[in-house]
């Protein structure tokens, strides 16, 4: 199969990353996004892609990670890893550590995944997410910090204060 025969966004593409993880090992596509816990989406891709021959956009990644998350109930923790991959990609030498740090975790914040269903919950959730963005910047993290896991006491503490109000619900038939 090459990247020509299944277009981006061809019907079936959700199928065929979940199948894609259970080749590899895995009873479903989340069990495969939590083996690479906190690891940045752009490594987790390259292993999608290996496996399958050909290019697989990383929005789908993103977006079945979180569909998948939100069907188990799982929202939150998905949340928290998401924003544990983007600042591993962003930031990889700590919060305010190189140059143009401040610029860095800026763009963390902005490519940070959201679990959402709808656009009305896609609203409830980036208030939601700014105020963990908002309670993450107040710990002022050290120099050198950088998030292994979503169980990262800094993390954990930012999600304790900031996230509050939000229940997502997504219909296994979504894709």
């Amino acid at each position: 199969m090459t990247v020509n025969d299944i277009p981006p966004w061809a019907e079936g593409w959700a199928e065929h990353l979940r199948e894609a993880a259970r080749q590899l090992g895995f009873v479903d596509f989340l069990a495969f996004m939590n083996a690479h816990v906190g690891e940045p989406y752009g490594k987790v891709l390259r292993v999608l892609r290996m496996h399958l021959g050909y290019m697989v956009p990383l929005m789908q990644l993103q977006k079945l990670h979180m569909h998948e998350a939100i069907v188990v109930g799982k929202g939150r923790e998905a949340a928290k890893d998401s924003l544990v991959r983007t600042l591993r990609q962003e930031l990889p030498n700590g919060w305010n550590t190189g140059k143009q740090c401040q610029e860095r975790r800026a763009w963390a914040r902005a490519y940070w995944v959201l679990p959402s269903s709808d656009a009305t919950e896609a609203k409830k959730m980036k208030a939601v997410a700014d105020s963990v963005w908002d309670e993450l910047q107040a710990m002022n993290p050290p120099d050198n910090w950088c998030p292994a896991t979503p169980n990262d006491p800094i993390i954990e503490a930012a999600f304790a204060r900031g996230w509050s109000g939000i229940s997502m619900k997504a219909s296994t038939s979504d894709f």
